[in-house]
């Protein structure tokens, strides 16, 4: 329950400096996408 208000919390303030937590995560996944890709 605390893990649940902490992660809002946070996503809060990076909403608040101007961040897009949906957009981090995207490119945090393509960065994954293309780690694997040099890897194969």
């Amino acid at each position: 329950m605390a893990e649940a208000r902490y992660i809002t919390t946070q996503v809060r303030n990076k909403i608040l400096r101007g961040i897009d937590p949906v957009k981090e995560r995207q490119e945090k996944d393509l960065k994954k996408i293309n780690r694997i890709k040099k890897e194969v």
